[in-house]
């Protein structure tokens, strides 16, 4: 059809991807007997989560979260119109497809159940929350905890004399499930607040266009951009370690420069740094590296704004 996106069984694999499918189960890729209703679906690629190819053990996360998701949006909250995400993969990327209730009478019959279960939880917001963070520390740390040994060359004699019937092999498995099933329990918990999240914030970004109809949507958006969320600290701790590199960066290149001119190779150092080379009349001023005394202010030089 000329009035849509290209169908997802039109794709082509691009050379060198070959054999893609094999890495992801079947159930995660789009797929003859249910090209009907794939067809019908509204397929964008996630770009914001996955940017790049998935991985097959981040696959495994990611149905994780798109199930967590779409349980809460169905079963747990029964929110009005959204039965949850539908996700698939293709050519190693991964391609999200919102479901919907599309019955109105079902959707009026979810109504009641939401305002009950998710005002339970806007009720009693702050309790719930640091309840919240006390499980979510402690799924963590049990994470952590998961022993992961490497396989001995051999068993230890007493899992013979001892009967135990089973060994290492056996224990390592375990680990791993038991890594995915906390890893599942993750995603869990993360869609107990998330989803709420967003629909206050469509409530209030409806009632924001209501009462002043010409806003922007940037302008309510900055409203809410002031919330402190533990998900950016990684991002703004690092931004205060670039700044600090910067800062050690510049006092380095400062005092090496003062160090290269006095030798007589002020051109290629303040070009390669950078900077200003220092007058004639001043760089006489400066002190010899063999001094070993910081040269003045005055004479060292100075970046470029």
């Amino acid at each position: 059809m000329a009035d849509r996106f290209p169908s997802p069984f039109d794709i082509t694999t691009p050379p060198g991807a070959e054999g893609w499918e094999r890495l992801y189960r079947y159930s995660s890729q789009f797929s003859a007997d249910r090209r009907e209703y794939e067809d019908s679906q509204f397929w964008f690629r996630d770009g914001v989560h996955w940017p790049e190819v998935v991985t097959p053990w981040d696959a495994t996360l990611y149905e994780y979260a798109l199930a967590s998701l779409s349980q809460y949006n169905t079963r747990h909250y029964l929110i009005p119109p959204a039965l949850g995400v539908d996700f698939r993969i293709l050519n190693g990327y991964t391609y999200l497809s919102p479901v919907g209730v599309a019955n109105p009478a079902e959707v009026e019959a979810r109504v009641p159940h939401f305002l009950e279960r998710a005002g339970y939880y806007f009720g009693n917001w702050d309790r719930l929350y640091d309840e919240w963070l006390v499980k979510i520390r402690a799924l963590v740390q049990e994470m952590t905890e998961i022993p992961v040994e490497p396989l001995p060359e051999r068993e230890p004699l007493e899992v013979i004399t001892g009967g135990a019937g089973f060994g290492s092999g056996f224990t390592l498995q375990e680990s791993y499930h038991r890594l995915c099933d906390l890893s599942l329990k993750l995603w869990q918990y993360h869609f107990e607040f998330l989803n709420l999240g967003y629909a206050a914030y469509l409530d209030f970004f409806g009632f924001c266009k209501q009462a002043f109809p010409s806003i922007p949507d940037l302008a309510i958006a900055k409203m809410v951009a002031g919330v402190e969320v533990d998900l950016f600290r990684p991002d703004e701790e690092l931004k205060k370690l670039a700044r600090l590199a910067l800062g050690a960066a510049a006092s380095l290149c400062s005092g090496f420069i003062a160090t290269w001119i006095a030798n007589g190779h002020k051109t290629a150092i303040s070009s390669l740094c950078g900077y200003s080379p220092v007058p004639a009349a001043s760089a006489s001023s400066v002190t010899s590296s063999s001094s070993g005394r910081r040269p003045p202010a005055t004479t060292a030089a100075r970046p470029r704004r």
